[in-house]
């Protein structure tokens, strides 16, 4: 895995934060690579995305 993606402005509590991170995992997984997780953060809840390759 490589070093995850931290989207500090999304806030995954709020319904369009959450919306917003599973579209940028969305584009990431089509045009980056298939293997993208979605992760979110213990502390203030903001996304981190991770690509395999």
């Amino acid at each position: 895995m490589t070093d995850p993606i931290e989207l500090p402005a999304l806030d995954g509590r709020d319904p369009l934060g959450f919306l917003a991170a599973l579209g940028t995992l969305r584009l990431l997984a089509d045009h980056h690579d298939p293997v993208t997780a979605l992760s979110f953060d213990a502390g203030p809840p903001s996304p981190d995305c991770t690509a395999a390759g």
